[in-house]
């Protein structure tokens, strides 16, 4: 394999990295206090443009691999058929929820508190739009990035620690770094277990979605 080729093979891992740290740096030293006593308008249009922004970043590694005739080729896979029961589904996403209840109770409360109080302020609108984007949007895209891209063409003994690290630091440097690796290793085991995206994508938005309920329901 040629240089240019084998550089054009990585690429997708490179600019998937280089969006993490982005990610990395801006979740670490980002100000919530302020934006937590902002008004609900406000509130909602930062959170929106946020995953504006956000998204289309994850989303560019992706859109890179579908030009490159390689890579292109071995996207079907991602939404192959799963290779397991309803049963074992059920069984990774209860495990999943019993974690994140897990997690949620062993979390600093003042973080859950923040959470709580700028997802609050908004209207009932405001809030299924940003519900939207956590609980579905984002969950799908997030596989695509971290257990799709990052995890494609690299042995299981580097890809899935790698992702699993990867998808923690891009929520910033903080206390649910190791809860979040964790997260991640599971994530990226349903994608190998399954052979399919699909189930990872489905366990990843209950997990954001029972998060979220157990956060606002224990406020």
């Amino acid at each position: 394999m040629n240089l240019f080729a084998c550089a054009l093979r990585c690429l997708p891992h490179a600019i998937a990295v280089l969006v993490i740290a982005v990610f990395c740096l801006a979740n670490t030293f980002q100000a919530h206090a302020s934006a937590a006593v902002a008004p609900a308008n406000e509130l909602f249009i930062a959170m929106l443009q946020g995953q504006m922004v956000s998204i289309p970043l994850l989303l560019l590694p992706v859109g890179v691999s579908l030009i490159i005739p390689g890579w292109r080729q071995r996207l079907g896979g991602w939404f192959a058929r799963p290779s397991c029961t309803f049963g074992a589904a059920m069984g990774a996403f209860l495990l999943l929820c019993a974690f994140s209840y897990t997690v949620l109770a062993a979390m600093d409360p003042a973080e859950d508190q923040l959470t709580v109080a700028m997802f609050k302020q908004l209207n009932g609108l405001q809030s299924a739009v940003i519900a939207f984007f956590i609980c579905l949007l984002v969950p799908f895209v997030e596989e695509l990035h971290f257990r799709g891209v990052l995890m494609q063409s690299l042995p299981v003994a580097i890809g899935l620690p790698f992702s699993a690290l990867l998808f923690a630091l891009a929520h910033g440097v903080n206390v649910y770094l190791f809860p979040l690796f964790l997260t991640g290793w599971m994530l990226g085991m349903l994608r190998l277990r399954t052979g399919s995206l699909l189930v990872s994508i489905c366990a990843h938005a209950a997990f954001n979605t029972v998060s979220l309920l157990l956060t606002l329901l224990a406020s």
